[in-house]
């Protein structure tokens, strides 16, 4: 009797195994739970050809853990595999254990299971779909649970390393890494024929496919143990991935802690006797990994690498860039990015992107800014100067050609690195570095600059304490950056602030999705904060290519007894691209600091576009950051369709534009497409059309109408709106890439109508977003207040 729990509302004594109240359903006292449930989840695996098992008992890492059943809304525990109302077995993912390699399945579970034991030879396999790519992220709790540490992961992590490294030793034998062996699949994936698809790539190729992988000689370091990572070290090879490798120089330049943390446990900078390293980076959807690499490159012969480090007696830049092509599936795949893909990935933070050139977008990216006055922009480069590391993308530029590019020294389509920025009177200049190591700038302040005079370089060197030239560097000055450059990129890494992370989740598939994302972020102090969701993108190959349109909405959550109330704080605009941001402050209800007081907001995710239409249901993933400048607690959580509801609505009325008629207020927003919103306060029923036509790279939340000659897309809603509701009409979704259409609405208010009388064409569902809610004093919708 010892290990069951009282229920706080009708105290009645439940079994241990129990997550709710058996006599009111209410859920168990979660210290209880905490209590039994243990940091590593371990979910028992069994071969896909027997009955599948989750063996659990009241002392059991199985304890608190549960899988839900979308059919009946309920949870379960693991040790039950069949819903008790409808029959349906539990969801299971398959993973293959890198033991025995047998096929094992798990119960897909909150929290998630992070190890499955194999029953056959009882080895552990890291849920990740990849053996030898580890989770990595910060530590974190979940909404309904722990999830294994950062200090966890990085131990199993550390674990495999040395495994490999005694076995090896043991054996007399250098590592290979059969997960990406050297050869045509780590060149081209997994490519049936064993070549790139793009032909471009395969001429550029056809000549080093066939020359040997080689293992570094014995003088050679993972990095000098005296210097420590350098600028110089970076090389840029073959590979078209200047747009990392430019990073990477930068990163070296102003963060060379950052790089020695991207190889855990090998500060000392020795090479690994038996050629295995362990490398850190960030997925494109924003959660840590680690990397398990051998030291085998494509070679021209003993010491001379084809792609990046070349010939240079120091392996970081050659491993970071393998593992990065074997996190992406081949080096083919890690071919042209930008470099606000490369810092992320390098550091985990989001990018800003300030544009040189007017009509300039990019696909990939973080928050894009188009800067056309000087005085603005050189403001915003010297704040970040010194705290952020920032790069510069050359060409793109309309009316250069290639040739006049040649012709300054400069390489189209190439990134460069910014070391340093400077004022001298009215002179701006900005020192940039090539990662080929190769051609500098030869216009106004190069190397050979007959403007370079001795009182000119005593004062930059006064002011930067650097010579003016330098292997592979050299000054431009802002005029001629607008010329020939299109972006410059800024990521906003501070090491002064925290970051926290959820879990990788997954967009919901579907609109009538009874789940939507969020996350629950608990502060302790006011604080300013960047949140940051991170979506996949389809560097994999796989069918993804197509981003989801993403928009953030935060509330602050009131105390009791106002727990129904939502402070609305701030909200993004729906965008596609990769990371999406979201910059506020966090602050308490009385916006008075203090400290140890804990105040809650909540995060909720909006997406729409892959939730309709023929790329519904596809499964695409993404991971919430918080980085704040004092310390916050992240747990991932999913809400129902009347948060999402109530969430898009406070964006709209937020963000978009009103137009008011007797008590009928008619809301619309235009980010990543369009969206309509109508709230009726007056005593009438008001009848609403609403038209979208020539719709062209569009989704919509209701469908489409196609003309019959297929020249036209459109579609037109009908909706009765009753006295005292409020509906979101129609949500038309951009698909990335640009888009066009045409709108138009109107409305009459209704002479007679019966209140029981309601119609919407298309039809609506039951449980959906569009579904219209009481907008009065007795909603059961949460009440939004604005400041």
């Amino acid at each position: 009797m010892s290990d069951r729990w009282q229920c706080p509302s009708c105290t009645y004594s439940n079994p241990p195994d129990a997550l709710v109240c058996t006599c009111c359903e209410r859920e168990a006292n979660p210290a209880f739970l905490e209590a039994e449930t243990p940091r590593t989840r371990i979910a028992n695996g069994t071969e896909t050809t027997g009955p599948s098992e989750n063996k659990g008992s009241p002392r059991s890492p199985q304890q608190g853990v549960r899988w839900y059943c979308i059919t009946c809304d309920k949870w379960y525990p693991v040790t039950l595999p069949y819903c008790s109302s409808c029959g349906a077995p539990a969801p299971k993912e398959r993973i293959k254990c890198r033991g025995c390699k047998r096929i094992l399945e798990y119960i897909i579970s909150r929290p998630p299971a992070t190890l499955v034991d194999c029953q056959a030879c009882r080895v552990l396999t890291p849920v990740n779909g990849d053996p030898s790519i580890e989770d990595y992220g910060p530590c974190r709790e979940s909404a309904r649970g722990r999830i294994l540490s950062a200090d966890n992961v990085a131990t199993v992590a550390k674990a495999r390393l040395d495994f490999i490294t005694e076995a090896c030793l043991t054996l007399n034998q250098p590592f290979v890494d059969d997960e990406f062996p050297p050869g045509p699949r780590a060149l081209f994936g997994d490519s049936p024929t064993g070549v790139p698809t793009d032909t471009n790539v395969h001429n550029r190729w056809s000549e080093i496919t066939q020359l040997p992988w080689l293992r570094p000689g014995p003088n050679y370091q993972l990095f000098s143990p005296t210097s420590g990572p350098l600028p110089e070290d970076v090389l840029q090879g073959a590979l078209g991935d200047c747009w990392i490798l430019s990073a990477l120089a930068a990163l070296c330049q102003q963060r060379p802690s950052l790089i020695k943390d991207l190889f855990p446990y090998q500060g000392g900078g020795e090479a690994s006797p038996v050629g295995a390293y362990l490398v850190r980076l960030c997925n494109s959807s924003g959660a840590w990994r680690l990397v398990v690499v051998d030291d085998h490159f494509l070679s021209t012969s003993p010491g001379h690498r084809v792609f990046a480090g070349r010939s240079s007696r120091v392996l970081w830049v050659s491993l970071l860039e393998k593992a990065y092509a074997k996190l992406n599936g081949s080096y083919e795949a890690i071919e042209a990015g930008t470099a606000a893909e490369g810092l992320t990935a390098l550091t985990g933070w989001p990018c800003v992107v300030y544009r040189l050139q007017a009509g300039g977008s990019g696909v990939n990216g973080g928050r894009e800014i188009t800067q056309q006055d000087d005085e603005v922009l050189w403001g915003s480069l010297l704040s970040h100067a010194g705290v952020h590391v920032m790069c510069a993308s050359c060409g793109f530029v309309d009316g250069v050609g290639k040739e006049e590019y040649e012709a300054m020294g400069l390489f189209s389509q190439h990134c460069y690195s910014i070391l340093k920025v400077a004022t001298i009177g009215d002179l701006r200049l900005l020192k940039l570095r090539n990662p080929w190591g190769s051609r500098v700038w030869r216009g106004a302040y190069g190397p050979t600059s007959p403007q370079w005079t001795p009182e000119l370089e005593v004062a930059l060197q006064a002011t930067t304490d650097e010579d003016p030239t330098g292997p592979g560097t050299f000054w431009i000055p802002l005029s001629d950056m607008r010329r020939y450059f299109s972006a410059i990129t800024v990521c906003l890494h501070e090491d002064s602030w925290s970051e926290a992370r959820t879990p990788i989740m997954p967009f919901p598939a579907q609109l009538s999705f009874p789940a939507v994302p969020a996350a629950e972020i608990s502060s302790f102090a006011n604080t300013q904060a960047n949140l940051s969701v991170f979506q996949n993108s389809s560097r994999s190959g796989e069918d993804d290519s197509f981003p989801n349109d993403v928009g953030i909405v935060l509330f602050r959550r009131r105390p009791p007894p106002n727990s129904n109330v939502l402070d609305y704080v701030a909200s993004s605009p729906r965008s596609t691209h990769s990371t999406v941001q979201l910059d506020t402050w966090l602050y308490s209800h009385t916006r008075q600091s203090q400290s140890d007081v804990e105040t809650r907001f909540l995060a909720i995710i909006l997406t729409f576009n892959h939730r309709s239409g023929e790329k519904a249901q596809r499964r695409r993933e993404f991971t919430l950051g918080v980085f704040s400048a004092k310390p916050a607690i992240v747990r991932d959580l999913w809400v129902g369709f009347e948060a999402e509801r109530t969430a898009l609505a406070a964006h709209i009325v937020a963000t978009g534009s009103c137009e008011i008629n007797h008590d009928f207020n008619l809301y619309t927003t235009y980010d990543a497409g369009y969206c309509v919103y109508v709230v009726n306060t007056a005593n009438r029923a008001v009848y609403f059309e609403s038209t979208v036509s020539n719709a062209v790279n569009l989704s919509s939340s209701r469908g489409w109408t196609p003309s019959e000659d297929g020249s036209n897309v459109s579609i037109t809603t009908h909706d009765l709106i009753l006295p005292g509701q409020a509906m979101i009409v129609l949500i038309v979704s951009d698909w990335g890439g640009g888009f066009r259409y045409t709108h138009n609405y109107r409305y009459t208010f209704m002479g007679r109508w019966s209140p029981g009388q309601s119609f919407h064409t298309p039809p609506i569902q039951e449980e959906s977003i569009h579904q219209p809610f009481s907008c009065g004093p007795y909603s059961s919708q949460p009440v939004v207040r604005y400041p």
